[in-house]
């Protein structure tokens, strides 16, 4: 929706909390697509943050 009022880039960012995120195996792309926001990063404009640090 914010893309139609002008805006030119949305930045998604979710944190799974805790100790999970420390985890040397975790990947952002898969909690997003557990989470059900995987279908944003197909929108132009929208930018799902992958920066665990």
């Amino acid at each position: 929706m914010v893309i139609e009022y002008g805006v030119k880039s949305v930045l998604i960012a979710d944190s799974p909390g805790g100790a999970v995120s420390r985890m040397p195996d975790f990947n952002f792309s898969d909690f997003y697509k557990k989470a059900g926001y995987a279908y944003l990063d197909d929108i132009p404009g929208v930018v799902l943050n992958t920066d665990i640090g």
